[in-house]
């Protein structure tokens, strides 16, 4: 009687502490697994070791995905997201246990059978940096489908296109993705600076670097790797449509009476394709017009101080990092320098061009020439039939070119300036060009002021002065 009695009072015993034990809260520490079934955890902020992330129940996102991984729990998807360095956003699909992860966030869309978990940090856009040398030796997925390697504390000297601000490091990237030419920058909060080539690499601290390693896939490419399965009638998660071809800055818009275009002052824009298949020459600028067989280029100079004879006949004198302050009377795009030229030769009235960007600047007159480093400009000082090249400051028409002379060397032009002190002797020339050709005689001349007849020699560089009737040329080194 006794054990039963004792039989009966343990049988009590431990089912009143299973109930008080189903009664106590979760031990600390413990968190429910993560449900988005009739949308609860929708809302709420679910916390890693290493970030945050925001639930979004029956939400998708469509845009390319970085990997699919077959994964039991959303936890688990959460977690593959956390080890991935570019990930921003995790589309999980339960009922197959399917994890995409994502780099870039679209226009969301309704899936009800789709949980999302995207990382807080995306919205100040943060997640692609060097701070701590995050990002340093991944590589960067561009929304178009280019690639970006991204190298911490390295930069690469000279080939620049321009500068510009951003907020951002991703925000220098995408704009050099959309950029034609660019494949680098250097960043250093704000200034972002866009490449057209790469130099010498250098350990500089501070200084942010993305290069490009792959380019875009055209516009007619689609890429069936960078999307999700279909799931039964639903829209597959993370579809992705074909990339868009490369985007071309949209060109000023054109006015007579509009200023004139301020170019970045920064290193050439760099060509390497050509469309024409005339023959057309490159050679200094000399009063017997001898030609040599060079594409033109501002590419490190390579045409600096020219001339240049198109198709048709016409010859240009080309500046490099240089433009005409003048109005522009026509924009058109171009596939290189030369097109630009012939561009000018069809146009009414164009006596002027600046080359930015497969863009073509055409002028109808030549203005004072400032500096513009990312400019290629070319002024016609020969028309296409004509005889001879004349050297005169009339209409400007041969402001900012350089002038060969009979001994080899060549000089700026400089029309409506004047370099005041350094006179040596003072000469009658029935020409500039004459006038030029007495300072190549005379020993220490290194640049001229004319006013016609009178040809003033220098012996000492001045800085300009605006004299409208002065003709100046100064020695180029």
């Amino acid at each position: 009687m006794r054990s039963m009695r004792l039989g009966w009072e343990t049988t009590l015993s431990l089912l009143i502490s299973i109930i008080v034990l189903s009664r106590l809260p979760a031990a600390a520490g413990a968190v429910a697994a993560l449900n988005c079934t009739s949308n609860a955890d929708h809302g709420n902020v679910y916390n890693t070791t290493d970030a945050s992330y925001d639930i979004l129940c029956g939400i998708d996102y469509v845009t390319s995905n970085l990997a699919t991984h077959t994964v039991a729990t959303f936890e688990g998807c959460i977690a593959l997201c956390d080890a991935e360095v570019l990930c921003i956003d995790v589309s999980y699909v339960p009922s197959q246990q399917q994890c995409y992860i994502k780099s870039h966030l679209d226009t969301p869309s309704n899936n009800t059978d789709v949980w999302t978990a995207r990382n807080r940090v995306y919205d100040s856009e943060e997640y692609l940096t060097c701070n701590n040398g995050r990002s340093d030796g991944i590589v960067y997925n561009t929304t178009i489908g280019s690639s970006y390697k991204i190298l911490c504390n390295v930069d690469y000297f000279g080939g620049d296109l321009f500068n510009l601000q951003k907020d951002t490091f991703l925000g220098c990237v995408e704009a050099c993705d959309s950029t034609p030419g660019c494949i680098d920058i250097s960043y250093v909060q704000p200034s972002c600076y866009l490449k057209h080539s790469t130099g010498v690499a250098s350990l500089t601290k501070n200084v942010w670097t993305a290069k490009r390693v792959k380019e875009a896939p055209s516009s007619s490419a689609t890429s069936s790797s960078a999307s999700s399965s279909n799931m039964g009638n639903t829209s597959p998660v993370g579809s992705t449509t074909a990339a868009p071809a490369l985007s071309s800055p949209v060109p000023p818009t054109t006015s007579s009476s509009s200023s004139p275009i301020k170019f970045p002052t920064t290193a050439p824009f760099a060509n390497t394709t050509r469309s024409s298949t005339t023959t057309s020459t490159s050679t200094p600028l000399t009063h017997s017009g001898v030609a040599t067989p060079t594409a033109p280029t501002c590419v490190d100079g390579g045409s600096d101080n020219t001339n240049f004879t198109t198709s048709a006949g016409s010859v240009y004198g080309i500046v490099c990092g240089y433009q005409h302050d003048a109005s522009v009377i026509s924009t058109a795009y171009a596939a290189d320098f030369e097109g630009c030229m012939e561009q000018c030769d069809a146009a009414t009235n164009c006596i002027d061009i600046t080359y930015v960007g497969s863009y073509c600047y055409m002028k109808a007159t030549v203005g004072s020439l400032s500096v513009a480093a990312g400019a290629w400009s070319a002024t016609r000082i020969k028309n296409a039939g004509a005889s001879g090249l004349q050297l005169s400051c009339y209409n400007d028409k041969t402001n900012g070119t350089v002038f060969t002379t009979d001994q080899g060397r060549p000089y700026r032009i400089f029309c409506g300036m004047d370099l005041p002190g350094g006179d040596m002797a003072t000469a009658k020339a029935n020409t500039f060009e004459s006038c030029l050709n007495e300072c190549d005689k005379t020993t220490n001349c290194v640049d001229v002021a004319y006013v016609a007849p009178y040809c003033y020699l220098k012996t000492s560089v001045a800085k300009l002065v605006v004299s409208q009737e002065v003709w100046a040329a100064m020695r180029v080194s």
